[in-house]
């Protein structure tokens, strides 16, 4: 008896604390001050008629009550996820914001696939950046560090086959080693070698039989033979 009489008490507590912390949440969320206009003051939003530095969440609408914009700012800077709807109500964009600094996007199709993911770091490219075509298919994908590109970069065609893939070497963001062009067929067309971001050594041409067409050899960048 003492054990059920104890359960029911904890689960009478758990039930207590969570509702308790949903309130709070709602509280929060009623807090957060929401407007529809604002005054930009040198690249600081201000509410309007006032010297006060807006922190809350702007929101801006269509015509038929859809809404349109919503931006989150904290002391009058971005702070948070801004969204962007189309008229329908479907999500077109999204862009992330830390203390006015810009975080990276994220954006989608109108038929609701995904377009680009593009992160950032300290207003600089970051991380895995990623393209997709209206079908679902990926367009390009490709790593960057500190704004720069490095490793390796894919394209593809729409219908899935590679287009091109190569490396950026990670210090200089230039093209490094080997880099190859397919067809949409699958077939190679080009490839060649890169130093330094310049040409260096064998390209070789091919055509759609797969015969191979030209040779050429290149050193830093120009054609020697």
């Amino acid at each position: 008896m003492k054990n059920v009489v104890y359960i029911v008490l904890s689960l009478v507590l758990l039930t207590g604390c969570t509702g308790e912390q949903e309130v709070k949440e709602e509280q929060k969320v009623k807090k957060e001050k929401v407007v529809a206009y604002l005054q930009d003051r040198n690249g600081l939003m201000y509410e309007l008629n006032t010297e006060v530095r807006f922190t809350g969440v702007y929101v801006e609408k269509y015509d038929n009550g859809q809404k349109k914009t919503e931006n989150h700012y904290k002391d009058g800077k971005l702070d948070g996820l801004s969204t962007e709807w189309r008229e329908n109500g479907q999500k077109e964009r999204e862009w992330n914001y830390k203390d006015g600094d810009y975080y990276g996007s994220t954006s989608w199709w109108e038929n609701g696939q995904k377009a680009t993911e593009l992160p950032y770091m300290d207003g600089k490219k970051e991380g895995r950046w990623t393209w997709w075509y209206r079908n679902g298919q990926k367009s390009s994908e490709g790593n960057y560090k500190g704004g720069t590109p490095g490793g390796i970069f894919t394209n593809w065609y729409r219908n899935g086959q590679k287009e091109s893939e190569g490396n950026y070497k990670d210090d200089s963001g230039k093209k490094e080693g080997l880099w190859i062009f397919w067809d949409e067929g699958g077939r190679k067309k080009v490839e060649g070698n890169f130093k330094g971001g310049e040409l260096d050594g064998l390209i070789t041409y091919w055509d759609e039989d797969g015969n191979v067409t030209k040779i050429e050899i290149y050193k830093d960048g120009k054609k020697v033979q």
